[in-house]
């Protein structure tokens, strides 16, 4: 059937229309009985509210399936939906409905119901009782409550997940002979789960974990012999584990952690021939680990528990094992060396467990290893040379063991690692740093309670992406703190405390701005504490033990009519003497380099970092002739950003805040906190910043080329001087900046904020985009992860429609608003334009247009000479990504690494030449095509469907 984009329901009600409605998309026909409309796939149309869809569809007598999931639909339907008799499938999962859920009774052939992930509530077992064709019944994800019955029910497959449902196991539910699946998971249920279970023999999926079952694991369960994944972690089931449970011979998955289990694991279950995944962690079993692996074993997870003995050597029987966890036990004696057959291991717990020996050869064969734990056991001898080689290597924790030695210098040139744990060893030496070393990953080093020796290494500041800790505590470390620390500006905690430091507290450790504490507590330190320190709030301070460390905040000095020392002191007198000291020195490095004397790449990585470490008030007054109007870039309610020439000539960008603006320091820390943990080519790079209680400023690197908004808008004729390739450049450019903020910094930052006047322009037409002003640190739970939408103010006609709703903002927020920008980008038309209203958006005004005539609404700058069919696809494809991107549901569009991988096909298949269609990976076409593995605004065959 020959698919046409149209996406207007109103147009399916309007009888004077000359198209036949069989050939709209998501609709289907039965073309053999009259052509009545009997399916209708209305998934991610962007409805919202109450819309007349319901009055609309239940007019086609014949409709036996509606899907209207992935919309933003709230307020009530069912009476409008009671009249659809003959619906046999209803999908409206993915909305935004509440309230309690009236009888369904009416629909008496309905089958199908799916109704997760709204917010539906009350019970709802009288709702469906009559619905006696009901197979398959899906209301996971609501807040649903009470007691739950299905007496008389015929199901298949129930999903009940993550509701607040109460009582027993759900009466009726046994009688359901044909059941498949069934999901109680995250409710609170309680009491035992019944022997009557045996009946359900044709259940491949039970997961009742996250509710309060209690009593034993019946041994009925072995009745249920086409059980592929049982789950029932997190319950407080007790009594031993059923060796019958081994009958279950297609178990793929077992959880039970997180119960009260005791006794020993019955040996079959290891040798289960199918079972990928067994989790028994945080019981009370005992005794040993049973020696028969299975060959299909993926996970094994049998951590904190009591079990003893020693590692079986057996473990080689188990070639696909790809995480271990044993921690937390009372194993003892080595590890084998059959490990090394277990070639596929990510991740090896050994943990808090009593393993002795020196650290065998195996682990450096261990090439896939990501994840190392071999904490607090009673190791001994040197850290493996080889253990480097592991490139992999994210997280290593072998503290609290014996091990004694050197540190190899090797260990820190691992360049994914971002956790290195070695202290409370007897480690020896110094710390192996040299200039050539500092990981853009590594977060936390902890090297504390050792023997270490030495200076602590300027080098340790360019590991500048630290963040949780810098632990060199309770070593016998000389010297003084280096100055290079301030870089580390993400840092929370610095314990330098009981080693023999010797001068003063730099004051440039200041400049940290993330530190909550500083222990620098019995050493040898003298002078006094930098002012800047003690007036820091919410920063632990720790000096106690420095005998000769005074707290006078002031310092003398002997120089006279130096303007700078009057106005800002004589700790800022010595800085700035330090610190021309530094440009001295790295003047004379770029003489050299002039010279051509060759400089290591390190060398310059350093020379770029420090070439202006700090920036005053004054040298700003000069570079921008006063803050002149002049200078004066571009102002809003939040500051102005002025033009400034250095006096080497650099020029600069500076973002001063308005300080009358009450939230200014707030968004001043904000955009520190943000800029401090973003390194990408595609973001505006911040050179310094430079505050006091009466300015506040960042300093940016100037882009010669501006804003994108004033590309747009105020130059004209033609708005990109390449056409539709420059455009497409900077959207993959500005793709390029989200999807690094939203998937590969190390924490998730949504920027809730994107708009033409956030997108910068270097000399090369480069897109960078800035103002993280009131961005959001996310975490690393999820891409979808959810903050608070408290003081958000962003743009209009930018801002997602969920913000208002929901109050919670997510990385689909910024994927709304990056559609917009490029919808607008494409038709030089802004989203607040005076043009929309009553209803009337960019979105809307594009779509109604798209895909028949959509260059109509395009720019006409970007038809010009050279325009032809190839050039008129790439056109509407990046529409058809701009339509996606700004959909209303926040379900219904792609992520930032979707988009990115859609642009780079745009862009690889127009360069190419002519095609027929642009070829999509599966995983990225089954996102936003469906079953589709084409985006073809041509002639999709039969077997294919899509919303755009």
């Amino acid at each position: 059937m020959k698919q046409l984009y149209k996406f207007s329901i109103y147009e399916w009600i309007d009888v004077s229309s000359d198209s036949d409605p069989c050939q709209w998309a998501g609709v289907k026909c039965d073309q053999k009985h009259g052509n009545d409309v009997v399916e209708l796939h209305l998934s991610g149309f962007g409805y919202y509210g109450y819309h007349s869809v319901w009055q609309s569809v239940c007019k086609l007598p014949a409709l036996k399936f509606l899907d209207l999931s992935n919309n933003s639909l709230s307020t009530p339907f069912y009476e409008d939906i009671r009249s659809c008799t003959s619906l046999v499938a209803l999908n409206v999962s993915s909305n935004h409905m509440s309230g309690s859920l009236p009888s369904l009774h009416p629909l008496q052939n309905l089958q199908i119901l799916d109704m997760s992930y709204n917010n539906l509530q009350g019970g709802f077992g009288t709702q469906i009782q009559n619905l006696t064709q009901l197979r398959l019944l899906f209301l996971n994800y609501n807040n649903f409550s009470g007691w739950v019955t299905f007496e008389g029910l015929k199901l298949e497959h129930v999903d009940l997940s993550y509701n607040r449902l109460i009582g027993v196991f759900p009466a009726g539910l046994n009688n359901c002979t044909n059941l498949t699946f069934l999901d109680l998971s995250g409710n609170s249920l309680s009491g035992s789960i019944p022997d009557s279970i045996r009946r359900l023999v044709k259940l491949e999926t039970l997961v009742l974990s996250s509710n309060n079952f209690s009593g034993s694991i019946p041994k009925a369960l072995s009745a249920l012999t086409n059980l592929s994944l049982f789950e029932v972690g997190q319950n407080k089931l007790s009594g031993t584990i059923p060796g019958e449970l081994s009958l279950i011979t297609g178990l793929v998955s077992l959880d039970l952690s997180d119960n009260e289990l005791t006794g020993s694991i019955p040996p079959q279950l290891f040798s289960l021939r199918n079972l990928l995944v067994l989790d028994l962690t945080f019981n009370s079993l005992t005794g040993g680990i049973p020696q028969n692996f299975s060959r299909s074993l993926f996970r094994l997870r049998i951590g904190n528990n009591h079990l003893n003995g020693t590692f079986p050597s057996t473990i080689s029987n188990a070639p696909s094992l790809t995480y271990l966890e044993m921690n937390n036990n009372f194993l003892n004696g080595p590890i084998p060396e059959q490990l090394a057959s277990c070639t596929e291991l990510q991740l090896l717990d050994l943990g808090h467990n009593k393993l002795t020996s020196p650290l065998t050869s195996v682990l450096p064969k261990l090439l896939q290893l990501r994840y190392l734990n071999l904490a607090n056991n009673k190791f001994d001898g040197s850290i493996p040379d080889e253990l480097s080689n592991l490139q992999n290597l994210t997280y290593v924790d072998l503290s609290g063991n014996l091990l004694s030695g050197s540190i190899s210098a090797k260990m820190f040139k691992l360049k994914q690692l971002q956790n290195l744990r070695l202290h409370n060893n007897r480690l020896t030496g110094i710390i192996p740093l040299t200039i050539q070393d500092g990981s853009e990953s590594l977060l936390e080093l902890q090297l504390g309670s050792n023997n270490l020796t030495g200076t602590i290494p300027s080098e340790i500041g360019n590991f500048s992406m630290l963040r949780f800790a810098l632990n060199l505590s309770h070593n016998s470390l000389e010297g003084r703190i280096p100055i290079s620390l301030s870089s580390l500006i993400a840092l929370e905690i610095l314990d330098f405390s009981n080693n023999r430091l010797t001068g003063v507290i730099p004051e440039s450790l200041s400049s940290m701005i993330s530190l909550t504490i500083l222990d620098l507590s019995y050493n040898n330190l003298t002078g006094s504490i930098p002012s800047l320190l003690n007036g820091t709030k919410n920063l632990q301070l720790k000096t106690t033990g420095n005998p000769n460390l005074s707290r006078d905040q002031s310092v003398s000095s002997t120089r006279k009519g130096n303007t700078l020392t009057k106005v800002l002191g004589a700790e800022a007198a010595i800085s700035v003497f330090i610190l021309c000291c530094l440009l001295l020195g790295f003047h004379w490095i770029r003489i050299l380099d002039r010279q051509g004397v060759s400089l290591s790449q390190a060398t310059r990585k350093i020379l770029e970092k420090v070439e202006h470490p700090r920036i005053s008030y004054e040298e700003l007054v000069t570079a921008t002739n006063t803050f002149s109007e002049s200078n004066l870039l571009a102002t809003s309610s939040i500051g102005s950003v002025y033009k400034g020439i250095l006096t080497d000539g650099t020029q600069i960008a500076v973002k001063v805040l308005n300080l009358m603006n009450e939230d200014s320091d707030k968004l001043f820390k904000a955009e520190c906190k943000v800029l401090q943990k973003v390194r990408h080519r595609n973001l505006a790079r911040i050179i310094t910043t430079c505050s006091n209680l009466q300015f506040k400023a960042l300093i940016f690197e100037f882009f010669s080329n501006g804003s994108l908004e004033k590309h747009l808008y105020q130059n004209r004729g033609h708005v990109f001087d390449s056409g539709l390739k420059e455009l497409l450049n900077i959207a993959i450019d500005i793709a390029h900046a989200i999807e690094y903020l939203h998937h590969d910094c190390y924490v998730q930052i949504v920027h809730c904020d994107i708009k033409p006047d956030n997108v910068l322009l270097d000399t090369n037409m480069t897109a960078h985009l800035i103002d993280f002003g009131i961005a959001r640190l996310m975490g690393r739970s999820s891409v979808d992860s959810l903050a608070s939408t408290m003081d958000l103010k962003g743009s209009v006609g930018y801002i997602a429609p969920e913000y208002g709703l929901s109050g919670m903002v997510s990385p689909r927020g910024d994927v709304y608003s990056y559609g917009i920008l490029l919808l607008e980008m494409l038709t030089r038309k802004r989203p607040t334009d005076s043009t929309f209203e009553g209803g009337l958006n960019l979105h809307k005004w594009v779509e109604s247009s798209f895909p028949g005539r959509a260059v109509e609404v395009v720019d006409k700058s970007l038809l010009g000479e050279g325009f032809d069919k190839e050039t008129e696809e790439c056109l509407i494809s990046l529409i058809r990504i701009g339509l996606l991107c700004s959909r209303d549901s926040p379900q219904a569009r792609p992520t930032m690494r979707d988009v990115s991988s859609l642009l780079k096909n745009i862009e690889e298949n127009w360069t190419r030449g002519p095609r027929s269609s642009i070829k999509l990976k599966p995983s990225i076409s089954n996102l936003l095509c469906k079953k589709d593995t084409t985006i073809d605004y041509v002639e999709p065959s039969d077997t294919q469907s899509s919303t755009y």
